[in-house]
């Protein structure tokens, strides 16, 4: 064998292992964020699920890839059980109203020692009446540092089941929440 091919083969093989190594990169950021979307606390908890979610004021005034204006209310049999409202956005917070109390809620957090930070752009709800953690709220995750979006996790409607959507660059995947506890 001369040295030109032992040259290609080395090549070869260095460009396998550096694409390998890239590969086990983005698949470990996928699990970490993955991981910390199934265990994210709640932005509020409400006593049921199978609410109804209707933007009473549209939300708008993307800053930081944060909504700063706009209200969600979240209602049940006619009776309104949360108000959110995004005009705190541009300090990456909301308020929350909820029996007449007003909390704020944090929309932005970095995690430590990973590749991304999140985004919560719609809260992330959890009902008390259902097994699964959180029953409605978007995340969308960005590499850190960076506006590049990696992924969004979407929990759904309010609706008390076992199910979320995790949107990339490759598609959609609806994944059963309970397989991650």
């Amino acid at each position: 064998m001369n040295t030109k091919n032992i040259f290609l083969i080395l090549v070869v093989v260095m460009t396998v292992a550096v694409s390998c190594s890239k590969i086990d990169e983005e698949k470990k950021s996928e699990i970490n964020y993955f991981t910390d979307a199934i265990n994210a606390d709640p932005s509020f908890v409400l006593e049921e699920a199978g609410y109804n979610m209707k933007n009473i004021e549209e939300l708008s005034g993307v800053q930081a890839n944060i909504y700063t204006e706009g209200i969600i209310e979240y209602s049940k049999d006619g009776e309104v059980l949360a108000l959110v409202n995004y005009a705190n956005g541009n300090d990456m917070q909301a308020s929350v109203e909820i029996d007449g109390e007003v909390s704020t809620i944090s929309l932005k957090s970095s995690s430590k020692g990973v590749t991304y930070y999140k985004v919560i752009v719609t809260p992330l709800v959890k009902s008390n009446n259902c097994n699964y953690e959180i029953v409605s709220g978007i995340i969308k995750y960005y590499k850190n540092g960076t506006n590049v979006w990696i992924a969004t996790i979407d929990f759904g409607d309010g609706t008390c089941d076992d199910r979320a959507i995790k949107t990339t660059a490759k598609g959609d995947y609806t994944f059963k929440i309970s397989d991650y506890f």
